[in-house]
C-alpha cells in the first residue's frame, strides 16, 4: 500500500468485511500487524489469501483458549491440594506455559511482537493442541 499511489486499504474495511471478504475483526487486524507489520524492514503484504490465513490462525487461537477455559471448570486456585492432584501431563503443560510466558514477556520488552505472535501460534499448535489436547482426549476416551 502506498499513499502516493492511492492503493491504501482502510483498516475498517478489513475489520468489518467491506472488501467483499470475511471480516477479520479488530483481533485479526492486530494479529496481522503483529505478524507482518513489526520487525520487518521490507514490505508488509495483505490480500485475500493473507487475510484468510490470519482468520484461520485467530480461530485456532480462540478455540485453544476456549478449551483451556473449559478445562478450568471447578478449579479455584486456592491451596496446594489442587495442584498436588494434577496429572504429570498437566504439570508438564503448566511448566511449558510458564516458560512460554517468561519468554514472551522478554520479547515484548524488546518490542519483538512478530516473535511473540509466531511463538504463540507455535505454542498453541504444537505444545497445546498436538500434545496436550490429543493426550487428554486419549486419556479420557481411549
Amino acid at each position: 500500500m502506498s499513499k502516493s499511489i492511492g492503493n491504501v486499504v482502510d483498516p475498517t474495511m478489513l475489520t468489518d468485511g467491506s472488501l467483499k471478504q470475511k471480516a477479520i475483526g479488530a483481533d485479526g487486524l492486530r494479529f496481522w500487524v503483529a505478524l507482518s507489520g513489526s520487525e520487518n524492514a521490507g514490505e508488509s503484504k495483505i490480500g485475500p489469501n493473507i487475510i484468510e490465513n490470519v482468520d484461520k490462525q485467530v480461530i485456532a487461537l480462540r478455540n485453544g483458549f476456549r478449551f483451556m477455559i473449559g478445562g478450568c471448570q471447578g478449579f479455584t486456585g486456592n491451596g496446594f491440594s489442587e495442584f498436588s492432584q494434577l496429572r504429570t501431563l498437566d504439570v508438564d503443560m503448566l511448566q511449558n506455559c510458564h516458560a512460554f510466558v517468561k519468554k514472551s514477556i522478554g520479547n515484548y520488552e524488546e518490542f519483538k511482537f512478530r516473535t511473540v505472535a509466531n511463538d504463540l501460534m507455535q505454542f498453541v499448535q504444537r505444545n497445546f493442541s498436538a500434545n496436550y489436547v490429543v493426550s487428554n482426549f486419549q486419556f479420557k476416551y481411549c
